[in-house]
């Protein structure tokens, strides 16, 4: 649909979609084969003009640093028509690699981590998540709680057993809840808002509307 679009408001222009099928990449062999086989094209400067990437893909990394991609920063600084604002700014800017923009995103997911704050204020490690934490300090402080914290007695883990034994399998999604946090979470990912504030306010929303 979108090939079709945009070679109709571009009649000089013809798209090629080349495919890296789903069954081919359950295959190792394949899958190495297309890699080499594209990254060489690329670097060499006879690749596609565009490219679908995802966690199996090519190695931008390398493919940036050899000068192979196109920074878009240069094209979206003199692009009078293309908004910024209708991007989640944070995330745009995590994407920046050397200092340009060579990949855009189309999507995101988020995880979530949670932990028995109780049991964490007992090792005494100090936890500060709110400046910049890097994944770094997160494998430091991992470490810490592995050495110092400790688990009394068998009995310490049936109550999160017994949660897992009864958990209802089936998947419920809220449509009420996804709204408030569509809602929200577009604030902070275009930086208006700090992760605290919107989870502040995301909580007060949801517990609201569950009290109604």
């Amino acid at each position: 649909m979108a090939k079709k679009e945009y070679e109709k408001k571009h009649p000089n222009i013809t798209i090629q979609i080349k495919g890296f099928t789903i069954k081919n990449m359950f295959s190792p062999v394949l899958l190495e084969k297309y890699l080499k086989t594209t990254s060489t094209e690329v670097l060499s400067g006879k690749g596609a003009d565009l490219f679908v990437l995802n966690e199996s893909s090519l190695p931008v990394d390398r493919i940036v640093d050899k000068k192979a991609f196109v920074n878009l920063n240069d094209y979206i600084n003199i692009d009078t028509s293309f908004d910024k604002y209708q991007y989640y700014i944070n995330i745009i800017q995590n994407s920046k690699m050397n200092g340009g923009l060579y990949v855009l995103p189309a999507r995101f997911f988020l995880i979530a981590l949670f932990v028995d704050q109780d049991a964490i204020s007992k090792t005494g490690v100090k936890i500060d998540d709110k400046h910049n934490w890097t994944w770094s300090q997160f494998v430091e402080v991992s470490k810490q709680l592995k050495q110092k914290g400790t688990l009394e007695s068998e009995e310490a883990l049936q109550p999160l057993k017994q949660m897992i034994t009864e958990a209802n399998t089936q998947v419920r999604s809220n449509d009420k809840i996804q709204a408030i946090l569509s809602e929200e979470l577009k604030s902070y990912f275009s930086g208006q808002k700090s992760a605290e504030s919107v989870a502040d306010i995301i909580q007060n929303r949801v517990m609201t509307y569950l009290n109604e």
